[in-house]
């Protein structure tokens, strides 16, 4: 139940305060700008009217309402986080719909090839732009492989300029949200991680893409770290809430534009 999730993110939470550092201040604040910072007072703010076709920002999706959640699976990146992502892509039979800002590794990049390979519907809707050249790179090969494959994925709409959600809808009864991109970074392609001793932040980020470097490995800690990031993910198997998320799906698809070959001198 939500008791149950509420206590497993806490004590992510936890876990990770406990390891953390105190964050200095870069600079000093004078008193006039500490007073703006701790003052209640409003502030006015002018809002464009934005130059976009009907319909868009706004999109027509069900009523948001409370929803059970037994059942739901919760889980952190980076530990397992793979293998738990895998497991359900791989569980599609007869739809997979993907709505993410980028995917960059090569091994989720093929599970999505592999899924429409076998039969499975795949929808992939992606962000517009990406924001880095090194991950507009690898998120390039990877649509033109699928392309390649005979699986088209799609860009959200150019007024968006960054799409920066992350879900994907399986078969059409369970959803799943990730804080992380179906990246190296957020999902690396291993279980277990070495504890961190001293001596050094070193890291490796492995993955890349069709044998491209993807970051690189720096000495430190006996050269064991692992370059990742901490995300945070669930599951869960609601119809409303799959409704919403497909609504979205929906909505931004029709107003977006097949993925096509990119010239790489646009990188």
């Amino acid at each position: 139940g939500s008791s149950g999730l509420v206590a497993f993110y806490q004590s992510a939470f936890e876990t990770d305060w406990q390891l953390a550092d105190g964050w200095p201040l870069g600079r000093a604040y004078s008193d006039a700008e500490k007073a703006d910072l701790s003052s209640g007072g409003q502030l006015p703010v002018v809002v464009p009217q934005p130059d976009a076709p009907a319909g868009a920002y706004v999109t027509d999706a069900p009523v948001l309402r409370e929803v059970s959640t037994s059942g739901a699976l919760a889980w952190a990146s980076p530990d397992f986080a793979r293998s738990a992502l895998l497991e359900q892509v791989k569980a599609a039979t007869t739809s997979l719909r993907v709505m993410i800002y980028q995917v960059t590794d090569d091994g989720l990049c093929t599970a999505l090839a592999d899924a429409n390979d076998r039969g499975v519907r795949v929808d992939l809707l992606v962000s517009e732009d990406i924001y880095g050249a090194d991950d507009k790179t690898f998120a390039w090969a990877c649509y033109d492989r699928l392309l390649d494959r005979g699986l088209t994925p799609r860009r959200t709409p150019s007024y968006y300029r960054y799409s920066h959600q992350k879900f994907w809808i399986v078969d059409g009864k369970g959803v799943g949200l990730s804080t992380g991109n179906w990246s190296p970074s957020d999902f690396p392609d291993q279980d277990t991680f070495p504890p961190y001793s001293g001596g050094g932040r070193g890291a490796t980020e492995d993955g890349g893409f069709g044998g491209m470097t993807y970051g690189s490995q720096v000495q430190g800690d006996n050269n064991t770290w692992v370059k990742t990031n901490r995300d945070l993910n669930l599951y869960l198997e609601d119809a409303h809430t799959v409704g919403i998320f497909n609504a979205v799906i929906d909505e931004d698809w029709k107003r977006g534009e097949d993925w096509t070959k990119q010239s790489w001198s646009d990188v």
